[in-house]
């Protein structure tokens, strides 16, 4: 596999009660844009899609009764769609795209915990595992914050016990 399949070891996985999630977001988001995928997070990168200009219908002519305009419009979709599929790098353009969210699918996937993994399998893009394991981490972190405060807050030390023994 190319070294672009890889994240560096300075990525730790992620904890699956979501303790590192804020170390982990920061040096993953910055390793994915390092390869250039961060494109397919963010969602400002979709799927080139065939968009073949269909002419719509002439105005004020019933297709079903006037056969005529009705072969006519038909003739024009087909020439739409026929012009859509000779385009020569939209397939290569589509596999290009395919690949790099493949890519990036991958790249998450070795980080998270398989319990995050089995919550965002069934999702269509990477930006929808994307919001998925920032929803689920945030949740956690913030659960996980919230219980360590509150264990520290109960903790105290017996009355008359020395302060500096208690803290070590």
């Amino acid at each position: 596999m190319s070294d672009n399949a890889n994240l560096p070891s300075s990525i730790p996985l992620l904890d699956s009660n979501g303790d590192n999630w804020t170390s982990f977001s920061l040096r993953f988001i910055d390793a994915v844009r390092a390869k250039k995928l961060w494109k397919h997070f963010d969602g400002s990168s979709v799927r080139p899609e065939s968009s073949p200009v269909i002419p719509a219908p002439p105005a004020g002519i019933d297709l079903t009764e006037n056969t005529q305009a009705a072969e006519a419009h038909a003739q024009a979709v087909r020439q739409a769609v026929a012009r859509a599929k000779e385009d020569p790098d939209f397939l290569h353009r589509q596999q290009v795209w395919d690949d790099e969210e493949y890519l990036a699918a991958y790249l998450l996937s070795q980080r998270i915990p398989d319990s995050v993994l089995i919550l965002t399998r069934g999702l269509p893009t990477v930006r929808a595992r994307w919001l998925r394991v920032n929803e689920e981490m945030t949740y956690k972190s913030m659960h996980a914050r919230t219980s360590m405060l509150n264990d520290f807050l109960d903790m105290k030390s017996e009355k008359g016990q020395d302060v500096r023994e208690f803290l070590n």
